[in-house]
């Protein structure tokens, strides 16, 4: 005879483990077979007469690798603390550092089953849907679209829909 703890464990559904990462209030999930590093005390080098998404570069263990401002391309205002870098390597481009607000966390996406998810967004094309859970935007992002446009120079697939018209 199965107890009513036997009967609740056997009915949640199993964990769907993801990282995520924080840009001003929105949480960026990590797709499975992307690979994550925080770097940390690394100098971003300056470049000139780059789009202002373009922060500069970094070099890490020999490596020359550009570091990008996902603030800009969100169209937020990057935050004035010090920010933390983050490699992201996808198997199929060259890797990029991208500035973030908070060191990566786990979470089980279970948690945001009774969120709503929007597929309509005013975001850029990398991001697919999102979702408002306990004031925070969760964001579900196609990283491999992200490094293919930086790759290729598609500005119009990297930015907000409203930034389009303006100058980088």
């Amino acid at each position: 005879m199965q107890t009513n703890n036997q009967n609740t464990a056997a009915s949640a559904s199993p964990k769907k483990i993801l990282f995520c990462y924080a840009i001003s209030d929105f949480r960026i999930l990590v797709e499975i077979g992307l690979e994550v590093e925080v770097l940390e005390k690394n100098t971003i080098y300056p470049i000139p007469h780059v789009p202002k998404w373009y922060l500069g570069s970094c070099s890490l263990r020999g490596d020359v690798l550009p570091v990008i401002n996902l603030h800009s391309l969100l169209g937020l205002e990057i935050s004035n603390k010090k920010n933390r870098l983050l490699k992201l390597s996808h198997p199929d481009f060259s890797p990029i550092v991208i500035a973030i607000d908070k060191l990566p966390y786990q979470i089980d996406l279970n948690l945001l089953s009774d969120a709503s998810i929007n597929h309509h967004l005013n975001y850029p094309d990398w991001v697919i849907s999102s979702m408002l859970y306990q004031q925070l935007n969760f964001i579900f992002a196609d990283h491999s679209d992200l490094f293919s446009s930086l790759q290729k120079g598609e500005h119009e697939h990297l930015l907000m829909p409203k930034q389009l018209g303006e100058s980088s």
